[in-house]
């Protein structure tokens, strides 16, 4: 008897979590079968002091969200399971006696289950898929200004614009030199900054932070590879009319209450961003003066298309015009209490096809789909065995339409199961299972379909003796100390260039939520070891204070120092109010050394061992520069990793 295994893997990506320029690449999957996870990409930034070249300061939390859609209703036919039939036959009786009745005994016909299909394949009509767009000869697409604003410095105000692109290595370059217009002369040179050429490479993780003092239209040149000399698309910006830097944003995409989630046609992106004008001696909000303004963006030119009817709306719906595209969403400033800009790729926006297998076996399966579509390509097929080997298709014929295709794959790995996706980057297959008695679907993209027997029907083996695993000993929890807290850490100190002859010295410090204390705030505090007491750390005459948006669990604040000092933060308001937190040391670096990125990644392991489970594997990697001379020199290979157990309650680190 063949089985078909459905997993609820909403859709095969990974979440980049960028903190300071620092990219973080989790990747995995859903443990629970039969649900599908959407994400919620909550991004603070909270800034004290910029440095001359900035970095991104970004959180981004993942939280899964478990959905049911309503489709068609299937019809299953009961099946009676009953003892082996006996059927008890009676022969008329012509008799002047008494008539005697024998009753017959009832028959009991074993049915086999007959599996009805949810939808006339075809049934949704033609979809008419969008013809993918070229870029013009010698042209890229991948260059984005993620933020165009200012901030307060040492010497006053600095502008800053972020730089967003593609691995240089995507398109079998080494690296991209940055590059602008020239009015003068009108034409493009090469971006110098101190003396040096501006150059990218793949160890930026897709991020550049700039110190500006112009208005400027950007591009990239990629060097090196078959594209070598090739230019990306061109992006400008102007310098901010009003002092205003953004604060943090926060993109949403969880499901609607239709019931659609990213990335399908339907799902809907909630955004809001805030804002703090500083041109006077008080800082003030001015989150509720943002314009925003939503785009597609072609994923091959990067040409940006504003949805006009969108603008001024803290949320927005996909539609089937944006299927095959990004969506972007900009805030901008209003030109009176703001200015500059913060926006925020998501996508790509792709049509749910929605499809059920039939006469799947270890050579092959039919698939039926709900729109129908000009043909199947190959290599857009992910089929792989239990082994997680790629099978290869043998071929793709179709059947009585242009929703139904009968698909033959290379059997000789395959022993047990395998599993099917398909994902055009405009469409996706999106298979469905029948749940709560056929009143529910649960969609998935990836079908898993197994092809061995199962032997003994109606018996399972248990898979192990209960408790052969032995005794789990528990650790008992941590307790902080009366008056303290855990949640502190510092997660960065380098040094970043100036504009003067020494470097600034940057830490980055994350913190847990004070609401989840019960608190409003922090109060930042050091240790001053010539009082041997605890004081309030000042910033422009004023205790520095952190705080968090109210759903956020971390947050995190930038500091530029220029001493050694130990940390920690003093809760403000709420039934703990005065406790004090774990304490964090930094010393400042003796080289002029910054941390370019990093990438963490605890996908499953060989051992088909995944995160959060003990056995898991993390995989690190930092990028590092030494920028003492006159050229940078890549030091990543230089760099001590060490691995630290840390307490969840106390953040005791060991």
């Amino acid at each position: 008897m063949k089985k078909l295994i459905m997993l609820g893997f909403a859709s095969l990506f990974f979440i980049a979590l960028v903190a300071c320029d620092e990219l973080t690449s989790i990747s995995g999957l859903p443990t629970n079968p039969f649900t599908t996870t959407s994400d919620v990409v909550t991004t603070t930034t909270t800034d004290i002091e910029t440095t001359s070249v900035g970095q991104k300061t970004t959180t981004i939390t993942t939280v899964p969200v478990t959905t049911t859609v309503p489709t068609t209703k299937v019809t299953t036919v009961p099946v009676t399971t009953a003892a082996p039939t006996t059927t008890v036959t009676t022969v008329p009786v012509t008799t002047t006696m008494p008539t005697t009745t024998v009753t017959t005994a009832p028959v009991t016909t074993i049915e086999e289950p007959i599996e009805e299909d949810p939808f006339v394949p075809g049934a949704g009509g033609v979809l008419a898929e969008r013809a993918p767009s070229e870029n013009a000869e010698g042209k890229f697409g991948g260059l984005m200004l993620a933020k165009v604003n200012c901030w307060r410095s040492i010497v006053g105000t600095d502008y800053f614009v972020e730089i967003d692109f593609p691995s240089p290595s995507q398109f079998d370059g080494t690296s991209y030199t940055l590059q602008y217009y020239d009015t003068v002369s009108s034409t493009w040179k090469d971006y110098v900054y101190y003396d040096r050429t501006v150059t990218f490479t793949d160890e930026n993780n897709g991020y550049y932070g700039l110190t500006v003092s112009e208005s400027r239209t950007l591009r990239l040149l990629l060097n090196d590879g078959p594209m070598a000399g090739y230019t990306s698309n061109e992006e400008s910006y102007t310098l901010p009319t009003i002092k205003c830097r953004f604060d943090s944003y926060t993109v949403d995409m969880s499901v609607n209450e239709e019931g659609i989630m990213y990335p399908y046609v339907g799902f809907t992106t909630r955004a809001s961003f805030e804002a703090t004008n500083f041109e006077g001696e008080t800082d003030i909000d001015v989150t509720n003066t943002l314009i925003y303004k939503w785009y597609r963006v072609d994923p091959v030119t990067y040409k940006q298309t504003l949805i006009a009817s969108a603008t001024g709306q803290t949320e927005y719906d996909a539609t089937m015009d944006d299927a095959g595209y990004y969506i972007m969403v900009r805030a901008e400033g209003d030109q009176n209490s703001s200015s500059g800009f913060w926006q925020v790729l998501v996508g790509p926006v792709v049509v749910a096809n929605p499809c059920f297998v039939r006469n799947e076996s270890a050579t092959g399966f039919t698939v039926n789909l709900y729109y129908e579509v000009s043909g199947l390509d190959p290599a857009l097929f992910e089929i792989f065995d239990q082994d997680w080997n790629e099978v290869d298709i043998l071929s793709i014929v179709k059947g009585e339409n242009d929703a139904t295709y009968i698909i033959t794959i290379d059997d000789a790995t395959i022993t047990n199961f395998y599993s099917i996706a398909y994902n055009s980057g405009f469409w996706t297959m999106q298979f469905n299972m029948s749940m709560g008695g056929g009143e529910f679907h649960h969609f998935t993209e990836i079908l898993f379909v197994e092809v061995v027997p199962t032997e003994g029907e109606g018996e399972q083996e248990d898979p192990f003796i209960p408790g052969v695993g032995g005794v789990l000993a528990e650790r008992t929890p941590s307790e902080n100390a009366e008056g303290k807290f855990g949640g502190l850490m510092i997660t960065e100190v380098d040094c970043w260039p100036s504009f003067s002859e020494y470097p600034e010295y940057r830490v980055i410090i994350n913190y847990l939520s004070p609401g989840l204390f019960g608190g409003t705030s922090y109060t930042l505090q050091y240790y001053d070891t010539a009082s041997s007491t605890w004081k309030n750390y000042m910033y422009n005459d004023e205790v520095l204070t952190l705080t968090t948006e109210t759903d956020d669990y971390y947050g995190l604040a930038t500091l530029t120092v220029s001493e050694a000092r130990t940390l920690r933060l003093l809760l403000n308001g709420g039934p703990m109010a005065g406790y004090t937190s774990n304490e964090e040391s930094y010393i400042l670096p003796m080289i002029k050394c910054r941390f370019d990125g990093y990438a963490i990644d605890m996908c499953i392991n060989e051992e088909g061992i995944m995160y959060p489970y003990a056995g898991f594997t993390l995989r690190a990697s930092f990028s590092a520069v030494n920028f003492a001379g006159e050229t940078d020199v890549d030091v990543s290979d230089t760099l001590i990793y060490k691995w630290y157990r840390v307490d969840p309650v106390t953040y005791e680190q060991t």
